[in-house]
């Protein structure tokens, strides 16, 4: 028996030119930059003041969102589970840390607030399901100067303590303060010697100078804090003092308060601090080298520079124009967690940064509060430029290769084409593709948060595995407040093009008009054949969009041809039957089977027999015969 292959394309060549479009209202929000190189993630970030939670996608479209009663306060965090934990605070003041899952139900909502402490700034998760929050404790003028504090610096009637707190959820509402580190059971002062904490300073760098360079009742401002399970250590960062201490977490509370005991035997003193030595009387100002940094942590296992410190250097009293950096810095550590002793009067190592990102002009990302950096597991890092919350991805060798400027404001979203808002976020957060909280999940893109671009949702070719016999459907939702114009769709299949118009008319395989939903038709192309595409949208305003946004012939919307003719055909014949099985393809359209008393012409439609997936039975009628099988478009 012969096996006849029967192959029913239609192939249409095109030469035409065609030109990127260019955008007729300048992108000032939303997705600026997305070169191919830059990584596959989701950014996660939280505007001051709102209450909602953005999870956005490399184009800078909308994948989830969370939404609380209360704005951030500040940190925010996507835990492996895909609940959001975020910091709060009410209208009130008053503020806490909240757990919210993945469709929005509140989880936890813990208050730690009163008129003798505050949560604020930072958060942090633990390994173990615990919360690390960084806290203000008040401490009265004349508790201060027993203490050690020099009157004059006391500007108000009482003076802040920064403390660490770790808290386990114990109910819906409730928690309890497993461990806690304070700053106040760590001073050192020579001001006074009938006080308390006299001693040389230069001699103890392990404490804190309560009279250093700073009359505020926020003396110390601390702005971040991070864990580091490998050693069970835990980093703080202070904007006022301009530098980072770690901290023993092995420790008991009541270890935490002295100056002994846990892994290391220095109770809650430091084990190290970096970023101004003259604080505890090493060098001089000239050794400065952070200035009211945020966003101190460690660069988390498998990434490049992995357990380096990084932090968003902002430039705050730098004596040079102010400008921020993001730096990277490697501390003595050793594989125990042991950090080099030092000399008396000597800086802590190192002398300087292993990397730094500094912009042309170093002005250009100027910030003079909150921000941060990440490192990707692509060895770029994400910065935030927190003021205006405006993020972007550099390389290793410090090229821009993503950029995005969120375009929430302070009561409302911006239309795109207005200027960046003054509305900060605190932290910028991005996560791969395959992050396991994301398991599960639908993080279809729905649009755009910034007001007045043309919106797409879901576009999609269908079959998304077609054959050389369908014809394909390219699917969008595409809307906006000025209407759709017109919308065009751009292909590119081996060294040639075509450009298909959208409609929204009801007829072009759209059963209903003006539902936002237009759809255009590829023709059949043949087996093999990878097509590109990308959608070009242009509103009443003229106004002109692509999706994916900065498409071009290169990135875009793809799909590869399969083949119609079933492949490994086999014949099997009993008694007088006759059965006829091969590969399955998956068109949704099923089979047809052809036969012919002559191998190469007169096929007809065989509908003797019966389809059973991807068999065919019939019985023998005579004596020979010819076949071939024939996939079915999907449509």
């Amino acid at each position: 028996m012969q096996k006849i292959y029967k192959i029913e394309t239609l192939l249409l060549i095109f030469t035409l030119i065609i030109s990127i479009p260019l955008f007729s209202v300048d992108r000032t929000l939303g997705i600026l930059k997305n070169d191919s190189n830059s990584f596959k993630g989701y950014t996660l970030f939280c505007p001051m003041p709102s209450k909602i939670t953005y999870l956005i996608d490399n184009y800078g479209r909308i994948v989830h969102t969370w939404e609380s009663q209360y704005d951030p306060n500040l940190g925010i965090y996507l835990l492996e589970n895909g609940n959001l934990l975020k910091s709060f605070i009410r209208d009130d003041e008053s503020c806490g840390v909240e757990i919210i899952s993945w469709d929005g139900t509140l989880l936890w909502q813990y208050d730690y607030y009163s008129s003798e402490y505050e949560q604020h700034h930072d958060i942090e998760p633990m390994p173990n399901g615990n919360v690390l929050i960084t806290a203000r404790q008040y401490h009265s003028k004349t508790d201060a100067v027993q203490a050690g504090r020099d009157p004059d610096f006391m500007r108000l009637d009482y003076l802040d303590d920064e403390e660490i707190i770790e808290i386990k959820q114990t109910g819906l509402y409730t928690g309890d303060i497993v461990w806690k580190w304070s700053a106040w059971d760590h001073l050192i002062q020579d001001f006074d010697a009938s006080k308390d904490n006299y001693g040389v300073i230069s001699d103890h760098p392990e404490l804190l100078d309560i009279n250093f360079n700073n009359n505020r009742a926020d003396w110390l401002h601390v702005n971040a804090v991070a864990y580091n399970p490998t050693f069970d250590q835990i980093m703080i960062s202070s904007r006022s003092l301009h530098e980072i201490w770690i901290v023993d977490h092995s420790t008991t509370t009541t270890q935490a308060t002295s100056h002994s005991g846990g892994n290391y035997n220095k109770g809650g003193d430091f084990l190290y601090r970096w970023g101004n030595p003259i604080s505890y009387g090493a060098g001089d100002v000239n050794d400065q080298m952070y200035f009211g940094q945020h966003n101190a942590h460690w660069i988390k296992d498998g990434l490049q520079g992995a357990g380096d410190i990084l932090v968003f250097n902002n430039g705050y009293e730098r004596p040079i124009d102010g400008y921020s950096t993001v730096d990277e810095i490697i501390s003595p550590i050793d594989e125990n967690g042991n950090y080099t002793s030092i000399t008396p009067g000597v800086a802590y190592a190192p002398d300087n940064y292993i990397w730094s990102f500094v912009a042309t002009p170093p002005t250009d990302i100027t910030s003079a509060h909150i921000s941060s950096a990440q490192r990707l597991p692509n060895g770029h890092t994400l910065i935030c430029k927190g003021d205006t919350g405006h993020f972007f991805e550099v390389t290793s060798d410090k090229q821009i290769v993503w950029e995005y400027q969120s375009p929430v404001a302070t009561t409302l979203i911006l239309n795109q084409g207005d200027s960046a808002p003054s509305v900060g976020v605190f932290t910028a957060h991005e996560f791969s593709e395959d992050f396991q909280g994301f398991s599960g999940k639908d993080l279809t893109p729905r649009g755009y948060i910034e007001n007045n671009p043309i919106h797409f949702e879901n576009t999609q070719n269908d079959p998304g595995s077609p054959l050389s016999i369908d014809e394909v459907l390219i699917f969008s939702k595409i809307y906006n407040n000025n209407g759709i114009a017109s919308v065009k769709l751009y292909v590119y299949y081996g060294s040639d093009s075509l450009i298909v118009d959208m409609f929204d008319d009801g007829t072009h395989n759209d059963t209903t008009a003006n539902d936002s939903l237009f759809v255009g038709t590829i023709p059949q192309l043949p087996e093999n054949t990878t097509v590109n595409y990308y959608i070009d949208a242009v509103d009443g305003f003229s106004n002109e969009f692509l999706d994916p946004p900065f498409a071009t012939k290169d990135y875009n919307f793809h799909y590869t041809v399969k083949s119609a003719t079933p492949e490994n055909i086999t014949i099997g014949i009993n008694l007088l039957t006759l059965n006829l099985s091969w590969d399955v393809i998956n068109s949704g359209g099923g089979y047809k089977v052809y036969s012919s008393d002559y191998p190469d012409s007169g096929f007809t439609e065989d509908t003797s027999g019966s389809f059973n997936g991807a068999n065919w039975t019939t019985s023998i009628t005579t004596a020979r015969k010819f076949y071939y099988v024939s996939a079915m478009s999907a449509k």
